[in-house]
């Protein structure tokens, strides 16, 4: 891979490799010459590499014309060795499942109902009335048998049965949220250092 020097500075570190994001990385190629965005004073003023160097910049050498044009450095950063902790958390939920069946009939049942009720009777009794001498002459005095007949009433309980309609029942149901513990045990990791003392950050 060849490196670009710019005309006239001699071996200063402003070689770069073509299409890096460095300091020519806005230069243009205007009449056979390379033009770039920084003046005369900034680029002579760059850091310098040993003579006939032909080689691309080191890690120093490229930090050095990184802090010197001010730019910041697009190298990726060094990798580190890491762990990664896991743990588990608890996810509750609820889900519906059939708890039974209500079933909803009826039995005839027989009972025992104790009532009064009124009833009238006709009772008889004897009444005497004594015929004075005024009634004596209308009064036919007859000797012998006779009777007379009183029809009687008397009234008795009758029992009926009816069947009326007293109350609609039917099954209902409501949504009833009740709060129900859960024990479970769940799993993490945990992560210790071990850094030999003469190693270890002072505080």
């Amino acid at each position: 891979m060849g490196h670009f020097g710019l005309p006239g500075l001699g071996e200063r570190a402003n070689r770069w490799s073509p299409g890096a994001d460095g300091p020519l990385g806005n230069a243009q190629m205007q009449d056979g010459r390379l033009k770039v965005v920084y003046d005369k004073a900034t680029v002579q003023k760059a850091p310098s590499v040993p003579p006939g160097a032909n080689t691309p910049l080191n890690a120093e050498q490229t930090a050095q014309l990184y802090a010197h044009y001010r730019m910041q450095s697009q190298q990726a950063p060094q990798s580190r060795e890491e762990l990664i902790r896991s743990e588990e958390r608890l996810r509750v939920g609820t889900e519906s499942q059939p708890a039974g069946k209500a079933v909803l009939c009826k039995n005839v049942v027989t009972e025992n109902v104790h009532t009064t009720v009124p009833v009238e009777h006709d009772e008889v009794y004897v009444e005497r009335e004594p015929i004075t001498a005024a009634d004596a002459g209308s009064v036919r005095a007859d000797m012998g048998e006779a009777q007379q007949e009183m029809q009687l009433r008397a009234e008795r309980p009758v029992v009926a049965k009816d069947r009326v309609p007293v109350e609609r029942v039917r099954l209902a149901k409501n949504e009833v949220v009740e709060d129900r513990p859960i024990d479970e045990q769940v799993r993490h990791e945990e992560v210790a250092a071990n850094i030999p003392e003469p190693s270890r950050r002072r505080r």
